[in-house]
């Protein structure tokens, strides 16, 4: 009987602790409206860099996932090679 009466009374104790009124925090106040200074516009964005004229003569080699591509031109002559895939091809012009 004893238990019964102290589970009552811790019950009660709990209830009455979760139902009690909680102090409500006042709402913050609200911020002073802020008034609008004179911004400097942006400084106006610097003009694209000219693209170098692409060399006549000379090398160049590609390597990607696709396969290697090597290009030789000297004046009149060219040399394209390109090897994909397991397979290879040779270009020449003169």
């Amino acid at each position: 009987m004893k238990k019964v009466i102290l589970f009552t009374g811790a019950l009660a104790m709990t209830v009455l602790i979760s139902c009690k009124d909680k102090e409500v925090d006042p709402a913050p106040a609200t911020p002073e409206p802020v008034t609008q200074q004179e911004v400097a516009p942006p400084p106006p964005p610097p003009p694209p860099p000219v693209p170098a004229p692409e060399n006549q003569d000379g090398t160049s080699i590609q390597v990607n996932s696709d396969g290697v591509s090597l290009d030789t031109k000297d004046g009149k002559n060219k040399t394209k090679v390109e090897v994909k895939d397991g397979g290879a091809a040779i270009e020449i012009k003169k």
